[in-house]
C-alpha cells in the first residue's frame, strides 16, 4: 500500500534552476496576482491556459510526471464534484436527461457551464500554488509573507503547521507499517478498522505534540513572537520583475475576457 508521504517533500524546491534562483518575493507576488486573475475571470479560458502553462513549465523543469499526476488528483476530484453538482442541481435549460437506478437525472446546460467555470478556477489557482511549492522552499515563502506584512500570527501558524506535519507523517508512516506487518490491511473490513485506528492515533498524537511543543517553546523563553531572518531590500531588477509580471497578467486577463465575448 502506497501512502503518498513522499509527496510532502521540499526536494524539488531545493534543486537549482532558473526559476528557483528568482527572489521568493517575486514568485509569491506573481503567484498571488495570477490567482487573483484566475478567480476573477468570467470565462474558463484564462484558468485553463494558466493550468496548461504551469504544467508545461513544471515538465520543462524536469518534475516527474507521476508527481504532478498525484498532486493534481485531489484538485481534479474537487473539480469533477463541482462540475457534477452544478450540472445536475443548478439551471433551467436541460442538456441531457437519462435514467440511473430508477432515478431520472437531468444535466442542465447553464449549470454545466457554471460548473466548468468554477472547476477551471480551482485547477488554475491550484496549479499556480503547485508551481510555487515546486520552485520555492517553504521557509522562503514564509519569509516573503512576513516581508509583505502578512499578519504575523498567520505566518507563525503556517510555519508551525508545516514543521510538525512531517512529525505526524513520520508517526503515521511508522504506525501504518506496523499495521501492515500485522496484516491489518487484509480484507476491506479489517482495512477500514485499521484506517480508523490510524486516524484516531494520529489525532491523539497531534494533541500530545501541541502540548509538548508549547512547553518546549515556553522553556526557551518564547514571548509570543517568533523571530524571522530579515530579508534584504528588494532590488531594482526584482521590483521590475514584479511590475512586468502584473502587467502581463493584467493583459492576459483582459485579452481572455475580450476573446470570450
Amino acid at each position: 500500500m502506497s501512502w503518498g508521504f513522499d509527496l510532502f517533500s521540499d526536494f524539488f524546491a531545493r534543486r537549482d534552476n532558473v526559476v528557483q534562483r528568482l527572489d521568493s518575493r517575486v514568485k509569491l507576488a506573481v503567484t498571488l496576482g495570477g490567482i487573483g486573475a484566475v478567480l476573477f475571470s468570467s470565462l474558463p479560458l484564462l484558468p485553463v491556459m494558466v493550468c496548461f502553462l504551469v504544467l508545461s513549465s513544471l515538465l520543462g523543469l524536469k518534475i516527474p510526471l507521476r508527481f504532478l499526476v498525484r498532486r493534481f488528483l485531489p484538485a481534479a476530484g474537487i473539480t469533477l464534484m463541482i462540475l457534477l453538482l452544478h450540472g445536475f442541481m443548478i439551471g433551467s435549460d436541460p442538456l441531457l436527461t437519462f435514467g440511473l437506478g430508477g432515478w431520472e437525472l437531468t444535466l442542465y446546460q447553464d449549470g454545466f457551464h457554471r460548473g466548468m467555470l468554477a472547476g477551471s478556477r480551482v485547477l488554475g489557482a491550484f496549479s499556480l500554488l503547485l508551481m510555487l511549492g515546486f520552485v520555492t522552499p517553504a521557509h522562503d515563502i514564509f519569509r516573503a509573507l512576513h516581508w509583505f506584512r502578512m499578519p504575523k500570527e498567520w505566518v507563525e501558524i503556517a510555519l508551525m503547521t508545516y514543521r510538525y506535519i512531517f512529525v505526524l507523517l513520520d508517526d503515521a508512516s511508522d504506525m501504518a507499517t506496523a499495521q501492515k506487518i500485522r496484516l491489518g490491511y487484509v480484507g476491506f473490513k479489517r482495512s477500514l478498522a485499521s484506517m480508523g485506528a490510524l486516524v484516531g492515533s494520529v489525532l491523539v498524537r497531534s494533541l500530545d505534540q501541541s502540548v509538548r511543543t508549547h512547553e518546549a517553546m515556553t522553556a526557551r523563553a518564547y514571548t509570543g513572537e517568533m523571530p524571522f531572518v530579515p530579508m534584504g531590500r528588494l532590488g531594482l531588477k526584482a521590483a521590475g520583475g514584479i511590475v512586468l509580471a502584473f502587467a502581463v497578467t493584467a493583459l492576459a486577463y483582459l485579452a481572455s475576457e475580450g476573446w470570450g465575448r
